[in-house]
């Protein structure tokens, strides 16, 4: 989408226009004028119109209540405008409320929308419907019903729809709840080229606003007039850019409390209430979580809460601009918790726990490039399956060469339980796979089959004797066929490692119980 939430604030030839639809952007109001350049640069969510178009048509199993729902700066605005023009164009009267611009009460709500019932099959299109969180039972249970059985509704909100909606099972029937979601890389590329971004650029631009729309607009219009950036793969924005990203998308927060909060979530992977008492030690760990959760900015994942993409970079990135030192306490506050993480994880967390620690220290190119573009598919890591190990080996084969395939073979053989997958979430393909060894001596035959190990043994070996009672090893190939698009992409992307947690057990004094090596980020 090319605009921002604040985009629809007029709805031009409406059902309440005294203007009619008829009227031409040539002799009709500006915003008429503006509304054409809306659409004009509106890119994307084909599925959103899709489902918009059969619902306007009345097709069997259409929705007659719509809700979207998604973060500031998503786009929402937009496609109510662009659901706008589909509805004129079949001969559909629009009714068009905007929540900053109609007062808050069921009154006002009732006057803005009249037009509604006395049409059949007016469209009616709400926007800031999470301004209308207080009204939201009113609404649901004694305005819509009351509604032209033609008729068809749209509203649009930062906020999902309380779940009573969907409790009650007669609007399973007619109600469709669609979050909307960042734009895909053709379509945000397709943005910048219609905002008149340079080309040149596109890729570095395209990686900093993650499919963010009022990011992307704000980076285009950025990249066209000035930049403070020197390297294009990470370009970074002027601060104005951050700035309005944050305000618009974040708020202001309450407190300083709040605020602390949010910084550290724009650091780390995902924040849970553990990891805030470890950083805000002073603070409310349980308050504060709760008030991250309810962020229409934040997703909720298995393992805690994150921002969006763009808007983590923002925030990491603002914190760092404003309080260089207090950036630093808080990241050093929180490596050293994640360090802890790596060396006493269970085997089963202990590659989530280096993936978390990789997080906030990935700010080097060559461990972005390791752990890949946001726009790569989703992938997910689970055990090998007996089935998998001719996979294993020829995907070594084919990567890495006959002499690692025989290596990986050995240590199949050895230790299968050793070894996980990570596959494509959406169709199961086979990308990669880490093992985690467990090492309690080595024989002859060992050290021929995997001189690398046998290195990290002899390493940790010389650090303490104690740690050939009890030493681990991970060893691991990612290899994926080509993902990555573009000039900087190739046919594949293969990181081996070893020994990146190789240590002897944490009882061991001094250096024994080393740190994990840094390079032991966590593909998934």
């Amino acid at each position: 989408m090319a605009t921002d939430d604040s985009a629809l604030r007029s709805w031009p030839g409406d059902a309440n226009s005294a203007d009619g639809p008829g009227r031409s952007a040539e002799t009709g109001r500006l915003a008429d004028r503006l509304a054409s350049a809306r659409l004009q640069y509106f890119v994307g969510r084909h599925e959103e119109l899709a489902l918009f178009r059969r619902a306007l048509a009345g097709e069997p199993g259409a929705p007659m209540v719509i809700v979207l729902h998604g973060p500031g700066g998503m786009g929402k605005s937009a496609l109510l405008q662009r659901f706008a023009a589909e509805a004129r164009a079949a001969g559909r009267p629009v009714v068009g409320v905007d929540a900053r611009t109609v007062e808050l009460s069921p009154s006002a709500f009732e006057a803005a929308t009249a037009e509604v019932f006395v049409r059949d099959n007016a469209v009616l299109l709400v926007d800031d419907f999470e301004r209308y969180r207080d009204m939201e039972e009113w609404i649901r249970d004694r305005f819509l019903p009351r509604l032209p059985a033609g008729a068809l509704v749209v509203v649009a909100g930062r906020h999902a729809p309380d779940p009573l909606w969907k409790a009650d099972l007669a609007w399973s029937e007619v109600l469709q709840v669609v979050p909307v979601r960042e734009l895909g890389p053709a379509d945000s590329a397709a943005l910048l080229t219609a905002r008149g971004a340079d080309p040149a650029l596109h890729a570095a631009l395209l990686r900093f606003a993650a499919g963010h729309p009022l990011a992307l607009r704000l980076v285009a219009e950025a990249a066209t007039h000035d930049n403070t950036a020197t390297d294009e793969a990470f370009w970074a924005p002027l601060r104005t850019v951050v700035d309005r990203l944050l305000t618009h998308v974040v708020g202001r927060p309450p407190t300083p409390a709040h605020r602390r909060a949010l910084e550290v979530c724009g650091h780390v992977a995902d924040t849970t209430e553990e990891l805030l008492r470890v950083a805000l030690p002073d603070e409310d760990a349980t308050e504060l979580f709760a008030w991250l959760r309810q962020l229409s900015c934040m997703k909720s994942g298995p393992f805690g809460v994150c921002p969006y993409d763009v808007v983590r970079d923002a925030l990491d990135s603002d914190f760092r601009w404003r309080d260089p030192e207090r950036y630093k306490a808080m990241h050093r506050t929180i490596r050293r918790h994640l360090v802890e993480r790596v060396r006493n994880a269970p085997e089963k967390e202990a590659l989530r726990a280096a993936g978390e620690f990789n997080h906030i220290v990935s700010r080097a190119q060559w461990l972005r490039e390791f752990q890949g573009g946001r726009d790569e598919p989703a992938v997910h890591e689970e055990p090998m399956r007996p089935e998998d190990v001719p996979a294993l080996i020829e995907l070594t084969r084919r990567v890495e060469g006959e002499h690692n395939a025989r290596t990986v073979s050995y240590w199949l053989g050895r230790q299968p339980d050793a070894f996980h997958v990570h596959r494509r979430c959406a169709t199961g393909e086979l990308l990669g796979f880490m093992a985690w060894l467990r090492i309690d001596g080595l024989d002859d035959e060992t050290r021929a089959a995997d001189p690398v190990v046998a290195e990290a043994w002899e390493l940790v070996s010389a650090i303490t004797p104690r740690a050939r009672a009890n030493t681990s090893a991970w060893r691991g190939s990612w290899c994926t066929r080509s993902i990555t698009t573009g000039p900087r992409g190739r046919g594949t992307r293969c990181v081996r490692g070893s020994s990146s947690r190789c240590c002897a057990p944490s009882t061991a004094p001094g250096p024994a119980s080393s740190a994990p090596n840094p390079s032991s980020g966590h593909r998934c």
